[in-house]
């Protein structure tokens, strides 16, 4: 089990330097989760990338719904006082935290391709596997 953040879950959808990686390390895991804020940040992304017409809408949708099937959503508010507790003391923002928090509660991983984030979890004793 690890906890995928956005950028990974995004680069199962949009090819991106780490797509490849970040599609193996979601098939080997057997059960991984993510904060509900997930969802949020990769349909933003895929709306990006609608308006850059790098996808059509319904290849967006497709990959949400594949993204939803693929990793286990977990309720944010168990994390949020953690995650504001992480973001004050690195100050980074809560939305990135939030990964960081149910990565420290669940006792696993954080997979991600954001270094500074990677680095934050390093300090705080997270372990962390950085994609790029």
């Amino acid at each position: 089990m690890a906890v995928i953040d956005a950028n990974v879950a995004v680069a199962l959808i949009v090819d991106l330097p780490w797509s490849k990686e970040a599609r193996e390390r979601i098939r080997l895991d057997d059960a991984p989760i993510a904060p509900a804020i997930l969802l949020t940040e990769i349909a933003n992304a895929l709306w990006q990338q609608v308006r850059k017409q790098v996808l059509t809408l319904d290849d967006a949708l497709a990959g949400l719904s594949d993204v939803r099937r693929l990793i286990t959503i977990t309720r944010d508010e168990d994390s949020l006082e953690d995650a504001l507790r992480l973001a004050v003391s690195a100050n980074h923002p809560v939305y990135d935290c939030v990964y960081l928090a149910l990565a420290s509660q669940s006792r696993t991983s954080l997979l991600t391709a954001d270094r500074k984030l990677a680095a934050i979890a390093r300090e705080r004793g997270i372990p962390c596997r950085l994609l790029l």
